[in-house]
């Protein structure tokens, strides 16, 4: 989850320090991205939530990053 924290928070959208949990500050910036992007806001980090993350952070993908709580928003 460290991967998808750095994303959010590149993005603007997670203001704590990445830790690695998928926490409550992880699933809230997950839906406030998803909102932005016309997304449903379920907090689920699936491929459409990733792969607009990825454009946003422009290109940059870390490594490892497949997918949080297997969503397929």
């Amino acid at each position: 989850m460290k991967p998808l924290q750095e994303l959010l928070k590149g993005a603007g959208f997670y203001d704590e320090k990445p830790t690695g949990d998928f926490d409550a500050a992880t699933e809230e910036g997950v839906r406030r991205f998803q909102q932005s992007e016309g997304l449903q806001p379920d907090g689920k980090a699936g491929e459409k939530t990733l792969a607009l993350l990825y454009r946003r952070a422009g290109g940059f993908f870390p490594p490892g990053l497949t997918g949080a709580k297997g969503s397929t928003q």
